[in-house]
């Protein structure tokens, strides 16, 4: 579990690239113009473009495989659960990979901290970029805690059949709010000693 959190959310582009000489803003603006057309435009060809410059791009930097796709391993699966429930059909599923696919590639050649930067030289409000400082820094902690608690309960034999296995997954989820909650109290006490007020600072 802790493995999947670095796939999913730790950069693995840390040397040169064209892109990531590229001013963040110009980056940022480039990828909203991208979704928005995404959005927009009818038919399949664009989605797959925009599939096909993630992918190739992506490979001209020596990204690993497993990177490129788990990046897309999310949205495919919501693509499919729309298929096949018929909900939506192959249009709205491609729109779903290649938006994805889009930021993906921007997270590959930026570092989160240069975005949240130059969305505050874009004047995005403070609040929203805080919001997003948080949240970023929160998902490892949670797959952190994930993960300690499901080890925790493996040791135990929590997993071994169907049954222990659903109710270890219900304890984990009760535990994990609860730790939600005391974090939240932990850092919010934390910022508030080193002389937090109403404003972060990066």
């Amino acid at each position: 579990m802790i493995q999947l959190s670095h796939i999913l959310f730790e950069p693995v582009i840390l040397r040169e690239n064209f892109l990531s000489r590229l001013d963040t803003r110009i980056k940022i603006l480039s990828c909203i113009l991208f979704l928005i057309l995404n959005l927009i435009l009818r038919g399949n060809i664009f989605p797959i473009s925009l599939l096909l410059l993630y992918l190739l791009v992506s490979l001209s930097w020596k990204v690993k495989w497993r990177y490129i796709l788990s990046r897309l391993f999310i949205p495919f699966l919501i693509g499919v659960f729309l298929i096949l429930t018929k909900t939506s059909g192959l249009h709205l599923a491609l729109v779903i990979l290649s938006g994805v696919s889009m930021v993906a590639l921007l997270s590959f050649s930026t570092p989160f901290e240069d975005i949240l930067s130059a969305l505050s030289r874009l004047k995005l409000s403070q609040i929203l970029i805080e919001i997003f400082y948080l949240m970023y820094k929160f998902i490892f902690i949670f797959f952190d805690e994930v993960s300690d608690i499901y080890y925790a309960q493996k040791s135990r034999l929590g997993y071994k059949d169907t049954k222990t296995s659903l109710k270890s997954l219900g304890v984990l989820i009760g535990i994990l709010i609860i730790r939600s909650f005391q974090k939240a109290n932990l850092l919010y006490e934390a910022i508030l000693s080193r002389g937090y007020k109403d404003k972060l600072f990066y």
